[in-house]
C-alpha cells in the first residue's frame, strides 16, 4: 500500500509540474487539446515557438515534424544528435533541424520533396504527418503509390491515432495542437505483442492480498516468478500450493513506457 501511495503522490506531483510548465504560454486560452500539449511540452517533444507562445493553430512545418518524431523515438538522447550532412541541399548541416531531419531520413521515416530538397519550413498535411507516425511505430501498410493517403487514413483510425481530435481533415495542413494530440496518442499506442511468462495462482497457501506480493507459507516474494520457483522445488509432504506458469502473448510496452519511463 505504501508503494502504491508513493506512486500516486509522485504522479500527482509530476502532473502539477506539467500544468505549471504549460500555464506559461501566453496563448494558453487558445489551446484546445490541453493535455496533449502539456505532455508534449513537458517531455520536450513539441515546445513553444518563442515569445512565450505555443501557436496551437499554426500549421506544423516539415522540420518541426522531424523533431517530434526524433524526440518520440529517442527521448532526451535526441538532444545529442548531430550530423555533418543531411543529404538535402536546402538543409545545411548547421541548421537547427538538421540532426532531426538526418535521423528521420536515415530511418526511412521522411523523404524529400524532389530535386534533392526537403523544404524544411514547408507545411505538411495530416496524411503526411500521420504517415510519419505510422512508420515510426512500425505499423505496416502501403504508404506509397496512388492510394497511400487512403491507406494512411485507415490505419490512423484503426489504431486510434486520431482519437480526440474534432473536425480533423487529414488532407489539410495539420496544426501544431492537432499534431500534439496525434503524437500523444502514438506515445501510448502499443499494438505489438511479445511472449512473456505469466504466473497465475491456482490454489493453496498463497496470499496475494498484500498488494500483489506473493506469500508462500509465510515467506514473501516480490514476484510470482520467485514464488513459482519455491513451488516447483518444494518437496513432497510439505504444505500444498500451486502456481501455474504459461508463456503467453501480452501487450508490449508503448513508447511512453520505453522512452519516457
Amino acid at each position: 500500500m505504501k508503494k502504491l501511495l508513493a506512486l500516486v503522490l509522485a504522479l500527482v506531483m509530476s502532473m502539477s509540474l506539467v500544468t505549471i510548465s504549460n500555464a506559461a504560454f501566453s496563448d494558453a486560452k487558445d489551446i484546445e487539446y490541453t493535455e496533449a500539449v502539456e505532455v508534449m511540452n513537458a517531455i520536450g517533444v513539441l515546445k513553444g515557438t518563442g515569445s512565450n507562445n505555443f501557436e496551437p493553430k499554426a500549421t506544423l512545418t516539415r522540420e518541426q515534424a522531424a523533431k517530434i518524431i526524433s524526440y518520440m523515438l529517442l527521448g532526451d538522447v535526441a538532444d545529442k544528435l548531430g550530423t555533418t550532412a543531411t543529404g538535402f541541399s536546402d538543409v545545411a548541416a548547421d541548421r537547427w533541424s538538421a540532426p532531426f531531419v538526418a535521423y528521420c531520413a536515415s530511418n526511412g521515416i521522411i523523404a524529400g520533396v524532389g530535386d534533392g530538397k526537403f523544404d524544411p519550413a514547408g507545411t505538411l498535411t495530416g496524411h503526411a504527418f500521420g504517415k510519419m507516425l505510422l512508420v515510426a511505430l512500425g505499423i505496416e501498410g502501403t504508404y506509397t503509390g496512388a492510394d497511400w493517403a487512403v491507406n494512411v487514413s485507415v490505419n490512423l483510425v484503426d489504431n486510434k491515432l486520431t482519437d480526440g481530435i474534432t473536425g480533423l481533415v487529414l488532407s489539410n495542413g495539420i496544426t501544431r495542437e492537432e499534431a500534439s494530440q496525434m503524437a500523444f496518442n502514438a506515445l501510448f499506442f502499443s499494438k505489438t505483442t511479445e511472449k512473456k511468462d505469466v504466473y497465475t495462482i491456482v490454489a493453496g497457501m498463497i496470499d496475494t492480498a498484500d498488494q500483489g506480493i506473493a506469500t508462500v507459507n509465510g515467506q514473501k516474494f516480490d514476484s510470482f516468478s520467485e514464488a513459482y520457483l519455491v513451488a516447483s522445488n518444494a518437496k513432497k509432504g510439505t504444505d500444498t500450493f500451486s502456481i501455474s506458469k504459461t508463456n503467453t502473448e501480452v501487450k508490449a510496452d508503448s513508447l511512453a513506457d520505453k522512452v519516457f519511463k
